[in-house]
């Protein structure tokens, strides 16, 4: 029946007509307002006369008594009854239809409901894609935009008067979906508009919305709407008319402070218009800036202070992307030529960094409910990963713009950091008692005083870091820093999370050490009790804490270590103890950090037999464990290696990952303390050398030839060395990968988040507080074999730079090398060659003497350099055949 009455000709509009009346139910005049939109369609009827006029009255009138009340006609209506018209508008106008506006203008003076319908048919006639509508529409935006402004201007004073009387609340609505609908109009045409225009009179086009945003049921819309204004008259080569606006009554609405509209409760709707407000703000300011460019100091609008003021309140709002919002043009300020140096900025900027401190101790994820800002967090973000990810940013834009600051001003910066550390040493109370932490259950949640002191922390390091570069001895703020030092040595607490922050800060605070250094003893007997303390760490902020500590004492021991050497067998001892307790678990990186420094100390004391002497002492475990019957028949089979580190099991379970856990870090234990080792170098002096006796003969060159006091303990370890390098390569073979099936190909793949890293991905969080890292069995292997590969070509790397001819001169070795380390190519993947010939081939071509030339890199290079040429071939091959 729908298809018949479709195709009747000439009964299907009057009959539809009479179908549209308000009597029908809903469906009903839906289908008859559709039969009229295809009539229109389809029938392309010429409304300058005939039948199509008759049409076009029809619809007009349908536009002007067709409709229901404005709160009570359903939506779908009319949309309906505009999209007929519109299709009308497609075939006849302008040429045929010059009246439009003056129809639509008129049809705004018959009431609340027409002007609606007119609005909705303006809006959606700027949505048609039509080339020739398009045209004709842009030739008409300034008739548009008089029309929209002309009745905004007067609904906008009528829709406030009634505000200000006893107005019935329905009254109030009705003014409210009128205005609304122009607003949604309005700011579909500022898009079209050309920049002067809607600068033209001094923006008088917007004047109606800036009342508006201090009306609560139409502000939301007059933000929006203003926002799309100013960024498209942001376009202007001149800025000055947009900053006149905040010289002018659009001042008092723009600059409100967020607190206003706080204070009316926390909804979805007033939120967004906190988000657009300060939007608003910062295209002002970028604004602001373009105009300093352009015109300089003079054109300072007289109310920049109110400005700072309302961006300050935002930055310091509850909402973490309100104040992430604001950043942008805090740097853009910071980092302005002229507005850098305005007082008013300077006046503020105590304020904006004790904001940014607050900011830092609120870290609400959506799922939480712990505070106000939790509440802002749902409505931002969908899950704790969005939040993670936004986090990460936001910190970045905050280190910049306080590095900017403190560049700008930094005395005043760092009076401010200094009175945020103290004031965080004063008001610490201890939130966990030391009894509650257990090896098995870790009971360590971290409390409103972490965060503070976990933002404190961030704060005083990035401030720190950027004024320490210009400190001099004399400078008063060396006591400032020292007695910052002293508080945190004298500081005690039992809440493990707590006392993990203050290796960070004294890290941060070692630039006034080194121009001070009376307290250096202290320090470092603190950094070593608070390794000792925090034992058996499960979070990872206190794996952070202990790793600063250990970071700590290796940067004490690069740069005070002639200060060191009176107590350096104390040290060394206390520190060998600490690498021996097996109850600390130390982990691998804080074990290599501390046998680093140690062997940094050892260098220091440029005596070749006792740094022999404490070299071998260094290594006797490792040389032990190494060298071990257990361990050379791990090293010399593929199975044997994949079974000892468990990564042929499918399945996995407590036992064996701790098993997993404890065998891989035994073997990459080893293999880091021999490449911290390996980093010596000589006394740059050459009588130094010759007193200390590095130099074991003088060539006929002239040149010294120095000998390594690790070179005999790291000759003995080499052996096994190149074994396991074999083995790896063997790993590869084809009937080792069958054999160990599809899961074993998967564990000497990259780990994910090493491909994560490399495409500057997010990774998945384990827990809220804790940063990515290996979770799972797979990926723990994965890092095992990928760190393992890598780090054995750096040893040999090493070896060739740091022993010299003591690494070419061995017997046999390019045969050895040729066995082990260039075996089974063609099945090993671009990402393991990438060790080879990063970790390897190039520091032993630099580092290879002249005499060496043709009976050590010959050989090498002969076999390795064609099998890299085909390889390389291959792959670009690959590439180009993707491109075709």
């Amino acid at each position: 029946f729908c298809q018949e009455f479709l195709e009747m000709g000439e009964l299907r509009v009057p009959c539809s007509l009479r179908l549209t009346e308000e009597t029908q139910s809903t469906p009903v005049r839906l289908y008859a307002l559709r039969v009229l939109e295809h009539h229109a369609r389809e029938g392309r009827p010429d409304v300058s006369g005939g039948e199509g006029l008759l049409f076009k009255r029809s619809l007009m009138g349908l536009m002007l008594n067709g409709t229901r009340h404005i709160l009570e006609e359903e939506a779908c209506i009319k949309e309906a009854l505009v999209r007929a018209l519109l299709r009308l508008i497609q075939c006849n106008w302008p040429r045929r239809w010059p009246g439009l506006l003056d129809e639509l203008r008129e049809l705004c003076h018959k009431g609340a409901s027409r002007c609606e319908l007119a609005m909705l048919t303006l809006l959606r006639l700027s949505e048609e894609r039509e080339p020739g509508l398009a045209r004709a529409l842009r030739l008409h935006v300034p008739g548009v935009l008089g029309l929209v402004h002309g009745l905004l201007q007067d609904s906008v004073q009528g829709h406030l008067f009634l505000k200000t009387r006893d107005t019935p609340p329905l009254q109030i609505q009705v003014h409210c979906r009128m205005i609304a609908a122009a607003i949604a109009t309005l700011a579909r045409y500022v898009k079209l508009a050309p920049a002067e225009l809607l600068a033209a009179n001094h923006f008088q086009l917007l004047e109606p919305l800036w009342f508006l945003l201090a009306d609560g049921d139409l502000r939301l819309e007059a933000a929006e709407c203003l926002l799309a204004a100013l960024k498209r008259a942001a376009k202007i080569p001149h800025c000055k008319p947009l900053l006149g606006l905040l010289e002018d009554v659009a001042a008092q609405y723009v600059l409100r402070v967020p607190s206003r509209v706080a204070a009316e409760g926390l909804t979805e709707r007033s939120y967004s218009f906190l988000r657009k407000q300060c939007q608003l703000l910062c295209v002002f300011g970028e604004q602001l800036c373009r105009a300093m460019d352009a015109h300089g100091a003079e054109d300072m609008p007289s109310t920049f202070g109110k400005y700072l003021d309302s961006l300050l309140a935002f930055t310091a709002h509850s909402s973490h992307y309100l104040s992430h919002l604001t950043q942008s043009t805090w740097k853009k300020l910071f980092s302005h030529k002229h507005l850098s140096q305005n007082r008013l900025l300077l006046t503020v900027l105590p304020r904006y960094l004790l904001a940014t401190k607050t900011n830092l101790m609120t870290v609400c994820f959506p799922s939480k409910n712990c505070s106000r800002s939790c509440a802002y967090s749902h409505f931002d973000f969908l899950t704790d990963e969005d939040f993670h990810v936004f986090l990460k940013s936001f910190r970045k834009e905050q280190r910049q713009v306080l590095r900017l600051a403190c560049r700008l001003y930094p005395n005043t910066c760092f009076r401010k950091a200094s009175e945020f550390l103290k004031h965080q040493l004063l008001s610490s109370v201890d939130s966990v008692p030391i009894h509650s932490l257990t090896l098995d259950g870790f009971h360590c949640t971290p409390t409103s005083t972490y965060h503070q002191w976990e933002a404190v922390t961030f704060f005083i390091n990035i401030i720190v870091e950027t004024f320490s570069k210009n400190l001099q001895k004399q400078n008063l703020s060396v006591n400032v820093g020292i007695e910052l030092l002293q508080r945190l040595l004298s500081f005690k607490t039992k809440d493990p999370l707590i006392l993990a922050c203050v290796p960070k800060n004294i890290c941060t605070l070692l630039p006034f050490l080194n121009l001070k250094n009376e307290w250096l003893p202290q320090v470092l007997n603190k950094l070593l009790e608070i390794i000792e303390e925090l034992k058996a760490p499960k979070p990872q902020a206190l794996k952070s804490g202990r790793r600063d500590a250990c970071s700590c004492v290796n940067r004490i021991c690069r740069d005070q270590a002639q200060l060191l050497l009176p107590n350096f067998v104390i040290l060394f001892n206390h520190i060998k103890q600490l690498l021996c307790n097996e109850l600390l678990q130390l982990t691998l990186m804080e074990k290599s950090t501390l046998t680093e420094a140690m062997v940094i100390l050892i260098n220091h004391l440029k005596d070749y037999h006792r740094q022999k002497v404490f070299l071998e002492e260094l290594m006797a475990p490792v040389s032990s464990l190494w060298l071990s019957n257990e361990m050379q028949k791990v090293f010399a089979e593929p199975d044997a290696l994949v079974h000892y580190v468990c990564a042929d099991l499918r399945t996995t379970n407590t036992v064996v990952e701790s098993d997993m856990d404890l065998n891989s870090s035994e073997i990459i234990h080893c293999v880091a303390t021999i490449l911290g080792v390996l980093r010596w170098t000589c006394p740059a002096d050459v009588e130094t050398a010759k007193t200390g006796g590095f130099v074991d003969e003088v060539m006929s060159s002239g040149k010294p030839r120095y000998r390594n006091p690790c070179a005999e303990q790291i000759l003995k370890l080499l052996d096994n060395v190149l074994v396991l390098i074999n083995t790896q390569n063997m790993l590869y073979l084809p009937e080792i990968m069958s054999k160990m099936g599809k899961k074993y190909g998967e564990v000497l793949g990259l780990p994910s988040v090493a491909n994560s890293s490399n495409l500057d991905l997010p990774q998945p969080l384990l827990d809220i507080y804790d940063p990515p890292e290996y979770k799972t069995a797979l990926e723990k292997n994965q890092g095992f074999f990928c760190t393992l590969y890598a780090s054995c070509f750096s040893i040999l790397g090493y070896g060739a730079s740091s022993l010299k001819r003591d690494f070419y001169s061995i017997n046999s070795l390019v045969a050895r090398l040729l066995g082990s380390a260039f075996i089974n190519l063609e099945n090993i993947p671009n990402y393991r060659l990438l060790s080879i010939v990063h970790n390897f081939m190039k520091p032993l071509v630099d580092s290879c003497p002249p005499e060496y030339y043709a009976t050590f890199l010959s050989p090498i290079m002969r076999t390795f350099l064609p099998f890299l040429h085909t390889r390389l071939t291959h792959d670009w091959n690959i590439i180009e055949q993707k491109n075709l």
